[in-house]
């Protein structure tokens, strides 16, 4: 029998597929109630799918928005055991994923994150999470008129509510655009700032041409997602508008808490920024090159690890230790499984100021912590996934035999930038100042 003449629940005449997918097809399909056409979502399930097909449903019951499908019927099609339908008014248009051909303009990608926000507020206003944003779940009327975006697929939407969105284990949605904190052995909770990371992908794409975390294959897209954060956009387009720029970052930040909290922040967001036509692009930030790393190990060091010590504590945990008095603009701190107190700072150029500034934070904590040997690096590397990455961490490291309590011990770098500032003392592979001293002297 032919797709025209099928009649689905003595209803929806279906014309032509429009669609397949791994939950069913979908079909053009005329209502002969109404006379309307629709589209007609059709699978045949087992339980789990059976599942996911009800979660669908009564998503679809509970929200009604222009910017998403309007459910006009949904059940079984008393045609085989086990199929089920989906009615839904027809949405007319392409995909977001056929519409992008390469960077899209800032005005463009302000209007469709507009559009798209307008759908997650609506859905987390009844406390939905949708979990698969992503540019084949985003219809536009043409690549012209991104402002008229509608969000579809609601096949993993998930109430708050429901048990499943604490306990669900695994991974739920598409490889590169999957929150990571969703990757962990045991997810936390779903909410709704998995979906402004998942929108936070597809602006990102939009913007830069290319995905945030995009990979080769599903396991190097969830190997990029967890290694984050993904470059600054201005550094494959340059002409991003800085505030754009800055809120992409935001809503792809690595920690959850560090993005807007749901649909409605994002659009306020969004709408604080100019239009694109109207801004000022500035370019990119200057690039990290250069780690400088400072330690404080507990005075009573264990025998020479060969691995680094686990990071176990939040950056806003530990740095409510310290007097912040002490902490130079732009600097971050950790603490480390062995108590080892960790902060660094990090720099476009390599220079004396910069040396001198570490220096002065590291000599300032070493008077202010008597009971903590201090050592510190500098050397080529970035910030990374919350992490200083470079060989000043190891070299810092591996002077902790070296420290003394009331000194700082500094590698071969930092003493030639800092050469003639404060007196140093050799000792095994590093230089010693003693902070009380130098401290003193430079007052």
């Amino acid at each position: 029998m032919t797709a025209e003449l099928r009649i689905i629940a003595g209803r929806f005449a279906l014309e032509a597929p429009l669609a397949k997918g791994a939950s069913g097809s979908v079909y053009r399909a005329i209502d002969q109630h109404t006379g309307r056409r629709v589209a007609v979502k059709i699978g045949l399930f087992d339980d789990g799918q059976r599942a996911r097909f009800e979660r669908e449903v009564r998503a679809l019951e509970t929200v009604s928005h222009r910017r998403l499908p309007s459910l006009v019927a949904a059940g079984p099609t008393g045609a085989r055991d086990g199929e089920h339908f989906v009615a839904l008014a027809l949405i007319e248009g392409i995909s977001l994923r056929s519409a992008l051909a390469g960077p899209m303009s800032a005005r463009d990608v302000r209007a469709l994150g507009l559009a798209l926000c307008e759908a997650l507020e609506a859905l987390h206003a009844k406390g939905i999470v949708h979990r698969d944003i992503k540019p084949e779940n985003v219809l536009v009327p043409s690549a012209r008129a991104m402002e008229d975006a509608c969000l579809v697929d609601m096949g993993l939407a998930l109430s708050i509510d429901d048990p499943r969105a604490i306990t669900a284990g695994g991974v739920v949605g598409t490889p590169g655009y999957l929150p990571p904190e969703q990757l962990s052995a045991t997810p936390p909770a779903a909410t709704p700032r998995w979906d402004v990371f998942s929108l936070g992908c597809v602006l990102y794409e939009c913007a830069t041409g290319a995905a945030p975390f995009g990979g080769s294959d599903r396991r190097d897209a969830l190997a990029r997602t967890a290694c984050g954060p993904a470059p600054d956009p201005r550094t494959i387009v340059p002409t991003i508008q800085d505030d754009l720029a800055s809120l992409l970052c935001a809503m792809i930040a690595p920690r959850a808490v560090d993005r807007p909290e749901d649909g409605a922040a994002a659009r306020l967001l969004l709408e604080a920024i100019a239009r694109g036509d109207d801004a000022a692009p500035h370019g990119p930030p200057e690039p990290e090159r250069f780690i400088a790393v400072i330690l404080g190990h507990p005075t009573a060091l264990g025998a020479p690890s060969s691995t680094t010590p686990a990071m176990i504590a939040p950056e806003d945990e530990a740095s409510e230790t310290l007097d912040r008095t002490m902490i130079p603009r732009g600097a971050r701190v950790r603490t480390l499984g062995d108590g080892t107190l960790l902060l660094w700072l990090s720099s476009p150029a390599l220079d004396r100021a910069f040396a001198l500034r570490v220096v002065q934070c590291a000599l300032l904590l070493a008077d202010s912590r008597p009971d903590q040997r201090w050592s510190a690096a500098v050397s080529e590397g970035s910030s990374r996934n919350g992490w200083p990455v470079g060989p000043a961490l190891d070299r810092a490291l591996s002077m902790a035999q070296e420290c003394e309590v009331g000194h700082v011990a500094l590698d071969d770098a930092m003493s030639l930038l800092i050469d003639g500032a404060f007196a140093l003392r050799a000792r095994g592979n590093s230089r010693l100042i003693e902070a009380r001293s130098a401290l003193h002297s430079s007052s």
